[in-house]
Parts: structure tokens; sequence; C-alpha cells
């Protein structure tokens, strides 16, 4: 499928380690490409834990996932050593600092990592070409496309308009988020499909509630079923 789906996880909806199983093998049977270990305020032996639960599952499933951490900079060398699967790093516009990163960058680059910067205007989205044309970013995620229904901190509504735009004009993998719903995953698609000019592999439609609120396995059933219904 064109984008492909990121699935994003959040503390509001994981209460234990049976929800993280569960949202790995939910992604692996419904073909979600990419996940978003998001999680806030834990240490970094909760981290290794879960990403040794993550492992095993993949390794025993044979699945094939790309895992992203989210923020946890500091942590990811030793998520790495372990030889737990990790595919790549994201982090926030107030997480990353270009002159304090560039080892960590370099880090990225060097052991085939990927790198992701979350951006929400123009100035942010000129920061990230640089870091893509100089340095090291594998993709962009871009929103808040609409109003946000797990984040009520949330950055301005840039809106599908101004999706269309960057679609067009910026030559970097875009994750598209923010709000993202059963009723509007149609629009966006259309978006890429019609906008984007030149095609990327890891361009994406991106969501925490959209695969994780409340029932894990009806969120996946009735995407499913409206992905196939746009088709």
């Amino acid at each position: 499928m064109y984008p492909k789906l990121y699935a994003i996880t959040d503390d509001k909806f994981f209460k234990s380690t049976d929800d993280l199983k569960k949202a790995i093998f939910l992604c692996l049977e419904y073909n979600i490409p990419i996940f978003q270990y998001r999680f806030k305020n834990r240490n970094l032996k909760q981290i290794l834990k879960d990403f040794e639960i993550i492992s095993s599952l993949l390794y025993k499933e044979n699945g094939k996932l790309i895992i992203i951490l989210n923020d946890y900079k500091n942590y990811i060398k030793d998520i790495f050593k372990e030889g737990f699967y990790i595919h790549g790093l994201h982090l926030g516009q107030k997480d990353f600092n270009l002159k304090e990163d560039k080892a960590l960058l370099s880090f990225l680059k060097q052991n085939n990592l990927l790198f992701g910067l979350s951006t929400h205007n123009d100035k942010e989205i000129e920061m990230a070409q640089n870091l893509y044309k100089n340095y090291h970013l594998s993709y962009i995620g871009f929103g808040p496309i609409y109003k946000p229904i797990s984040k009520l901190d949330h950055d301005p509504i840039v809106g599908p308009e101004k999706l269309k735009e960057v679609l067009s004009k910026i030559s970097i993998p875009i994750v598209a988020l923010g709000g993202i719903t059963l009723k509007n995953i149609g629009e966006i698609i259309k978006i890429f499909q019609n906008y984007r000019r030149q095609k990327y592999d890891l361009d994406s439609i991106a969501g925490i509630s959209l695969f994780f609120k409340e029932n894990f396995e009806e969120n996946f059933k009735k995407l499913k079923s409206t992905l196939e219904m746009l088709r």
C-alpha cells in the first residue's frame, strides 16, 4: 500500500506488557510495517525489558516490522548493543539540537539506523532539509494535519492543504500524522497519491488512536475494512 501505515504507542492505551505484545502481533497480522515505541518516563531497565519482549516476538514469528524508538536518544546505543530489534530513532523538535547531536547522527548513519524528526512549519522543514542533505535524516513527521485525539498539548494544526504543499515541494520522505481517523484517512491517502511527485518508501500515515484507542483488535479490523473499501 502507498503510503505505508505507521503505528505509534501511547501510555494512555498501554497498561501492561500484554498490551505491548498484542500490539506487535496485530501489526504483524495486519501488515502494518512501522511501529514506534513511544512511552514517557521510563528508565533504561524498563526499556531494555520491553525491547527484549519485542525482539523475542519478532524472532519467534519471523516477523518483519520496523521498530522506531521515540525520544530516549541516550538509550539507543544500549538497545543496539544488546542486539535487540531496533531500526531507528524519532525525536521531537525540543529533543534535538544539531550542535549537541552530531555524534548521535553519526552513530545512526554508521549503523544504518533510521532517524526521523517531527516538523510543524516551514522553518522546521527547512532545517530538516539541511539535515537530509548534509548530515543524516530518514524522514520527517509532519502535522498535526487535523486536531489530535491523543495529544492535548499539540502544535498548531497545519491542515490538509498545507500537507498538499509540503508533499509537492519537499524531497524528503514524509510521515503525516495528527487527528487521522477512519473518516479522513481516505483524504490523506488521496493527497499522497495525487500530490507526491516523487514517492518514497518511508512515506507514511501515522497514528495513535487510529490503532490503539480502547479495543486494539477492533481498531485494526475496522482500519482494514476501511482501506479495502477505499481501493
